[in-house]
Parts: structure tokens; sequence; C-alpha cells
């Protein structure tokens, strides 16, 4: 399964959501046994959206179940409406101080409504610079793996997303993508074994566009990706599900 996960972020008031929404709904180039396609509109738009062809995905949760934690909205509420929660994207690590251990408590706030979490990783441009992107990469990929043991890694997609590619415009190359999904493969075939590693999903996030998804998807720890602002022009976004198709 090829995962396309379509990340709205904070764009589109309630009638382009709508539209556009209904014009994804419509697609019907794809093979959808093959491709997921997942749209992840913003939080108070997904109960209209519901019950559509595509599934959805809620951009961000609590790391608390209930209590008073003013604008806040947990895994249970947003179940009714989702299959999937995108967690730890590098905005939310940086622009809301989110730490591995919030991160890792909204994991266990997924898994436990059964909710699969699209989980965000990956390196600074320091510490690419430097050489070190594998030791940055590797303790974010501990704290996520320690969140599930075998009868929950189903519910886990990881999703490399190298935050000085984000919204730049240049996303990385296919070699830097694979040398880190292959590395992520090998980690996760170490801790839950060859059979149970390799059925784990890993995406790819960082600036895709029309033009690199076939490439950076021909690559065979590359199951999907997901996609920000090219996500919000239907045409491009139309283009980017064309190559997935053809890769699959």
């Amino acid at each position: 399964m090829v995962y396309i996960v379509a990340n709205w972020k904070m764009n589109k008031d309630s009638k382009q959501s709508k539209s556009l929404m209904n014009e994804i709904v419509c697609f019907d180039f794809y093979d959808s046994s093959k491709i997921n396609v997942i749209i992840s509109p913003p939080t108070i738009y997904l109960s209209q959206l519901k019950n559509r062809r595509s599934d959805l995905a809620a951009q961000n949760i609590s790391n608390y179940s209930n209590g008073p934690y003013t604008g806040e909205i947990s895994s249970k509420m947003v179940s009714e409406y989702v299959s999937y929660v995108i967690i730890g994207h590098s905005e939310r690590r940086q622009l809301f101080c989110e730490t591995d251990e919030i991160i890792s408590e909204k994991i266990n706030q997924c898994n436990n409504e059964n909710l699969k979490s699209i989980v965000c990783f990956g390196e600074s441009l320091e510490s690419r610079n430097k050489s070190h992107h594998l030791d940055f990469i590797r303790k974010q990929l501990d704290n996520i793996i320690n969140s599930y043991d075998k009868s929950s890694i189903n519910n886990l997609i990881l999703a490399y997303e190298p935050v000085w590619a984000i919204g730049s415009g240049n996303s990385a190359t296919v070699q830097e993508i694979c040398e880190v999904h292959d590395y992520t493969r090998s980690i996760l075939n170490d801790n839950f074994g060859k059979t149970i590693g390799t059925t784990v999903p890993i995406i790819y996030g960082g600036s895709c566009t029309k033009d690199n998804a076939k490439p950076i998807l021909a690559n065979l720890n590359v199951n999907g990706l997901l996609i920000g602002g090219a996500s919000l022009d239907l045409m491009h976004f139309k283009s980017i599900i064309k190559e997935a198709n053809e890769v699959t």
C-alpha cells in the first residue's frame, strides 16, 4: 500500500474545504486497493468531511485524555471522524515546543483509541551539515518505537521529514531519502523482527511535488508521501496521485 497524506495545515475555509474534498473524492483514476489517499484538514472541518472516499487524519491531538485544557482536543473526540492522527510534525516540535515525551504521550492517546499515528521525525539542518543526522534520527526513532509493542505496531506510520526541507521548496535528494528510509527500516527490523518490521509504512514529507514524487516513490523503503502546500492545489495534488499510481 502507498499512502498519500495531504496535510492542509491552517488553510482553507469551510466552503473551500468542501469544494476541494468534493473534487478529490471524485478521482477515479487510481487503484484504491494500492493507494490510500488520506486528507488532513483543519480539525474544525473533520465532521463535515467524514464519510467520503478518502480517509481523514487529524493534524494534532492533546497528550491528555480529558480535563481543564482549554482549546485542546482529545484522541477520543476525533476518533468519531478519523482513522489517523499526525503526531510530532516538525512545526509542532519547533513552534509549539513539543518534546519527545509529549509526542510519546500523544502516541499513547492514539493507541488507546486504536487510531493510527502518522509520526513525524527528521533531522535539523545543523545535524545534517555536521553529518550527525543518523544519530539525531536514531534518538527520535528510539523514543517513538518505545511507545509500541508487537500488538500495537500496526497502528504506526513513520513519516521522515527533514526539517530543513519543510516548506523550503528544496526536497532532500533521492539518495538522502533512501539513506534515512533504509536506516529506519533496519531499526524497525532490529526491534520487531523482519516479518513485522517490514510491514510498517515509512513515508516521506519535505517539499513533495509532482516533479519529484515518482523518483522518490520508486524506492523500496519509501511507502508514500506526506504532502503540504502541493496538496492545497487540486491539479497539483491530482498529478502527484497520478505519479504514485504509475509507480504502483
